[in-house]
C-alpha cells in the first residue's frame, strides 16, 4: 500500500499508544483469589464424605461471615488501617461483605472445595483480606471437626494471588490497536480507487 500504507501503520500504532496511554490513568481493580478443599475429618469413612464436607464448608463459612469475624479481619489487616482513617468502619465493612464471594468448587482429587474472591482498589488489601477468609475457614473448619489444627481438615489448592482486573492496559491498548486498524481499514475504503490500485 504505497500511498496509504505508511498512514495506516501510523494510524494502528498511535491507536495502541493511545489505549496505553490512557490505561496508564484509568483507576485499576483488582481480584484476589484462593481456593480450598476439605478434608475428611477424624472418623469419617470415605461414603459420608460429601456431606462431611459440605457440613465443614457451611459452618466455617457461616463463621467467618459473621461481623464480628470480619470486624477483626478488618482490623488485623495492615493493608484497611489507612482507609479506616478515611471511611467509617461501618463503611469498610460494607465494602467488604459486598466485594467478598465464596463459592463452592470441586477440586482434583474428587475433593469438595471453596473458591474465595475479593476485589478492590488495592492489590495488598485485596489479598490480605483473602488471606485472612482462608485462615478463618481452616480455624473454624477444624473447631467443628473437632481436629487439633486447620491443616488437619482443610487444603489449600491454590495459594491466595491477586490479577488486575477491569480495564487492564492490555486491555486498552488492544481497544486502541483495534480502533486504529478500524479507521486505517476504513480510509483505505474511502479512497480514491486510483489510490487503492496503487496501494
Amino acid at each position: 500500500m504505497r500511498s496509504l500504507g505508511p498512514l495506516a501503520v501510523m494510524l494502528i500504532l498511535s491507536g495502541a499508544l493511545i489505549g496505553f496511554t490512557v490505561s496508564l490513568f484509568v483507576p485499576h481493580r483488582y481480584a484476589a483469589t484462593a481456593e480450598i478443599a476439605f478434608l475428611s475429618a477424624p472418623g469419617v469413612t470415605h461414603e459420608s464424605y460429601a456431606a462431611d464436607a459440605r457440613k465443614l464448608y457451611e459452618s466455617s463459612l457461616e463463621v467467618t461471615l459473621l461481623p464480628q469475624s470480619l470486624e477483626l479481619m478488618i482490623r488485623r489487616s495492615p493493608a484497611f488501617k489507612e482507609r479506616l482513617y478515611i471511611q467509617s468502619f461501618s463503611e469498610v465493612l460494607e465494602d467488604v461483605r459486598k466485594n467478598l464471594s465464596v463459592s463452592t468448587i470441586s477440586v482434583s482429587g474428587g475433593l469438595s472445595g471453596a473458591k474465595i474472591e475479593f476485589d478492590d482498589d488495592d492489590s495488598d488489601t485485596a489479598l490480605d483480606l483473602v488471606r485472612e477468609v482462608v485462615s478463618q475457614m481452616g480455624d473454624n473448619a477444624a473447631a467443628v471437626a473437632g481436629a487439633k489444627k486447620a491443616s488437619d481438615v482443610l487444603l489449600i489448592v491454590k495459594t491466595p494471588r491477586t490479577d488486575l482486573i477491569g480495564m487492564t492496559p492490555s486491555l486498552l491498548t488492544g481497544a486502541g490497536l483495534a480502533a486504529g486498524l478500524a479507521l486505517a481499514s476504513l480510509l483505505w475504503l474511502l479512497a480514491p480507487r486510483s489510490v487503492r490500485s496503487a496501494a
